[in-house]
């Protein structure tokens, strides 16, 4: 659990932290991502079975906030987006959070190759 949520909060502060100073520090909203990241940071200290089903519920959370915009999406790609930091902002934390949450599902054995 540990191995896996330490990486998933860092690189969700790291997002947080670079779509803000893009933004010319001037969009609070872009600081979101931090708040995953450091509640995941937090989280991993609890341990047991609280801490996953709450890491758990955190990264289903994160896909669903930052799943809203999914529509937009496409508009990343051809520039019509309106706010395109957010949308790169809420891109990456959909698939890091998407991948957080597979790997949390994956049993044990499988997660280590066995």
């Amino acid at each position: 659990m540990k191995l896996t949520a330490t990486p998933y909060g860092t690189l969700l502060i790291l997002i947080g932290l670079g779509a803000f100073a893009i933004t010319g520090f001037d969009s609070y909203t872009a600081l979101i991502p931090c708040g995953f990241g450091l509640l995941a940071l937090v989280l991993t200290r609890v341990g047991g079975k609280v801490g996953w089903i709450s890491l758990l519920v955190l990264g289903i959370a994160a896909i669903g906030g930052s799943a809203r915009d999914i529509a937009n999406f496409g508009k990343l790609f051809d520039g019509s987006h309106g706010k395109p930091v957010a949308g790169w902002a809420q891109l990456a934390m959909f698939v890091l959070s998407v991948l957080f949450v597979l790997t949390m599902l994956m049993p044990a054995g499988k997660a280590k190759g066995k």
